[in-house]
């Protein structure tokens, strides 16, 4: 008896709890949140989705500035796919290309029928579509910037090396401004005159030149009284026509006689690739490679070395 009331006082004595022992639950401030990692830049995110796209087979790829138009994105970005199927394929290959960038998953919309596919990466959207369903709504032309860059040639290039030289770096070119927010980089080919005399000739190209011309475009004649720029001068140049919200920057090339005296008079920049005279073919591809350079030099592109 007397070992039970001894456990009975003990199991009291140990559910007491004196006064001054009684404490306030302690209250934890909550930790601060941890910084979140660094975005990587801007520029990277439509330069990921560039080449997915590209890699992927997509057609008819325009990048286009929304920035300040709309606070949903600062790129929007219009592609197509020859088929539903890649579409579909088109879309999922860019899902993987985002991520594997350093991004969140994108929301994507429209997968189950791939008529038109959203993808939505945040700064950048993407819109995937067939042929015929881009063609009806035609966003381009809702939302596309106005300010292309253009190559202005007063002749038609034919088939052959040179041809290929200039393809490859005015692709690139087109690549590089899309991702900067430039509408697009376009090349407008006038026929070669035919008249029988030379000023004949340079005056009806002068007129071919000026009608393909966009209203308001800085005028850039490649001439052999031109000023021989270094490629950081002409980026810079370029970087203030950009800048200083001027439609178009066109260079224009000359025929195989040369500019018109009053084209030249109208120029605001008169360019030239040296003293001597080069073929009509070589200075398409070398104003391809270095428009393609200016646009990585204001990119902050590797590719120019001073």
């Amino acid at each position: 008896m007397d070992r039970a009331n001894r456990a009975a006082k003990a199991e009291r004595k140990s559910n007491l709890t004196s006064p001054r022992e009684t404490k306030a639950p302690l209250r934890r401030r909550k930790a601060a949140p941890a910084p979140a990692p660094d975005r990587p830049r801007d520029a990277l995110l439509p330069r990921a989705i560039l080449d997915s796209l590209e890699n992927s087979k997509a057609e008819d790829i325009v990048a286009i500035d929304v920035a300040g138009k709309t606070t949903l994105a600062d790129t929007m970005i219009v592609a197509t796919g020859r088929s539903n199927v890649h579409v579909g394929a088109i879309a999922d290959h860019l899902v993987k290309a985002v991520r594997a960038a350093g991004y969140p998953t994108p929301r994507l919309e429209g997968m189950p029928t791939c008529d038109w596919v959203l993808l939505d990466a945040g700064d950048a959207i993407v819109h995937i579509f067939r042929p015929e369903v881009r063609q009806f709504y035609n966003l381009e032309k809702l939302w596309s910037a106005d300010r292309p860059r253009e190559i202005q040639p007063a002749s038609r290039l034919k088939a052959g090396p040179e041809r290929e030289l200039f393809e490859r770096y005015f692709k690139r070119a087109g690549d590089l401004a899309r991702a900067q927010g430039v509408a697009a980089v376009e090349l407008r080919e006038i026929d070669e005159s035919r008249a029988r005399r030379a000023e004949d000739r340079r005056a009806e190209e002068a007129r071919l030149i000026r009608a393909a011309l966009p209203k308001g475009a800085w005028l850039a004649l490649l001439d052999e009284r031109g000023a021989a720029l270094t490629s950081r001068q002409w980026a810079e140049e370029i970087g203030r026509a950009r800048d200083g919200g001027v439609p178009a920057y066109a260079v224009a090339i000359g025929g195989p006689d040369g500019g018109d005296p009053a084209l030249r008079t109208e120029a605001r920049t008169l360019l030239s690739f040296g003293a001597m005279t080069w073929p009509h073919q070589l200075v398409r591809a070398m104003a391809a490679e270095q428009l393609y350079r200016a646009l990585s030099i204001l990119a902050g592109h590797p590719y120019h070395r001073d």
